[in-house]
């Protein structure tokens, strides 16, 4: 239900056009460079930053800007979505929210997928180029006293 909740807030702040997505952020920490970036997408600075994963230095940067507030794209919450004005997303980010917060299809056809994945999967061996041999047996010898 939560993950619906995020599907229907982030729809809705799109259809209002208060969400962006820039191609890629800043990596340099500098305050300066990442609004001198955001000045021709934003009109204020009271905006959510989601960055890519690997990229932390947009959190050293935005910590200097008092209306502004940076998240990792997993760690999403729904009072940080309504909050904020304006949502900037990266595009890699997008498809990680989107690959965590996926809705879920109901559970008839979750365990249906998983049984046809479990039946085409292969053994992971053979995926690596190895074959499985057979072990060599070790006959134990007998004690005699």
């Amino acid at each position: 239900m939560l993950r619906a909740a995020f599907a229907a807030i982030v729809s809705e702040r799109l259809r209002k056009g208060e969400v962006k997505f820039i191609e890629h952020m800043p990596e340099a920490p500098k305050t300066k460079e990442l609004l001198k970036s955001l000045a021709a997408i934003l009109s204020s600075r009271h905006a959510l930053l989601i960055p890519a994963s690997g990229n932390n230095m947009v959190f050293r940067a935005s910590a200097n800007v008092p209306d502004m507030k940076t998240i990792g794209p997993t760690s999403l919450n729904v009072y940080d979505l309504l909050r904020y004005r304006a949502i900037v997303i990266d595009k890699d980010a997008a498809a990680t929210m989107a690959e965590h917060y996926a809705v879920q299809k109901g559970k008839k056809a979750v365990k249906e997928e998983n049984n046809e994945a479990m039946k085409t999967e292969r053994n992971p061996s053979t995926k690596l180029g190895v074959k499985k041999t057979a072990k060599p047996s070790v006959k134990k010898a007998k004690k005699t006293a």
